[in-house]
C-alpha cells in the first residue's frame, strides 16, 4: 500500500526495537487513527515523555492521564485530524508532574514489584 500510494520516501517501517523511548522522544507528535482500540500502553508511554498525541475517539479515555497531552478526535472527520496536525509544532511539554500522574495510575515500576511481591508470597 504505501509503495501503491508513492509514499516510500516518507515512510519507515521499522522491525521490533529496544530505542523505542528514543525514538518517540524525538517524534513532534503521535498519531492514533485508531478504529478499534482498548487501552494502548503506547499513550501512557507517549505521556511518560511529555510526547502529545491525536487519538481516535475509539480509544479508550482512561488512557488520558490529566498531563494535557492527549487530545480525542472523531474518526471519520479526517479535515479535523489535518486541522489539529498543522496546529501542533514541536515543544517543550514535558511536564514536572509526570512521574506522580504515572505513579498515582499505577504505572510505577516500585508500585509494580511491590504488587507483584505480594502476589506471589
Amino acid at each position: 500500500m504505501i509503495r501503491n500510494l508513492n509514499l516510500t520516501d516518507n515512510v519507515i517501517l521499522m522491525n521490533v526495537r529496544s530505542d523505542v523511548a528514543e525514538l518517540m522522544a524525538g517524534a513532534d507528535i503521535l498519531l492514533m487513527p485508531s478504529k478499534f482500540e482498548g487501552f494502548p500502553m503506547v499513550l501512557v508511554e507517549s505521556q511518560a515523555i511529555g510526547l502529545q498525541a491525536l487519538v481516535s475517539d475509539r480509544v479508550s479515555e482512561e488512557t488520558n492521564l490529566g498531563l494535557d497531552l492527549i487530545k480525542f478526535l472523531e474518526i471519520d472527520k479526517i479535515d479535523g485530524w489535518v486541522d489539529e496536525i498543522v496546529k501542533y509544532s514541536k515543544q517543550a511539554s514535558f511536564s514536572e508532574n509526570a512521574y506522580e500522574v504515572l505513579r498515582k495510575k499505577g504505572f510505577d515500576l516500585d508500585s509494580n514489584v511491590a504488587l507483584l511481591e505480594q502476589l506471589y508470597s
